[in-house]
């Protein structure tokens, strides 16, 4: 079961929701995959083969699912980049971009604070909606 940690900008996250049909259960893959991000590529770090293998078997059919059933085009377009970066297999560089996508959406529009502030203007849909 997903979870989500709905913060302080809730005008925003309810605008995703009502523009996106999708739920705040599936708003929280989108929390889950930050998450294992900020573990996986933050301080240095560099993913690895099981990284990889979560990553395509957790992550990446999350955000498949969600982008066939989001209509909100922006978000359905930074889930799509994510994926096609996930498939491209281990790149530090390419999952710091991943990182970023999940990042702005996460603090920007899901209102989870408590963490780096930092716009990384990695996302379509945080540009739009703010």
């Amino acid at each position: 079961m997903a979870w989500v940690m709905f913060g302080e900008d809730r005008n925003e996250t309810q605008k995703l929701l009502e523009l996106s049909g999708l739920s705040r259960g599936q708003l929280g893959y989108i929390t889950q995959a930050h998450e294992f991000l900020n573990d996986t590529v933050c301080w240095g770090r560099h993913p690895d083969s099981k990284d990889l293998e979560e990553m395509l078997s957790v992550h990446v059919p999350r955000f498949k699912s969600m982008a066939t059933q989001s209509y909100y085009e922006p978000l359905t377009r930074d889930l799509e980049a994510f994926i096609a970066l996930a498939e491209q297999g281990l790149s530090r560089e390419r999952w710091v971009v991943m990182h970023r996508i999940v990042h702005d959406i996460d603090y920007f529009l899901l209102g989870r604070r408590g963490f780096n502030p930092d716009n990384w203007e990695a996302s379509l849909a945080v540009e739009k909606l703010k």
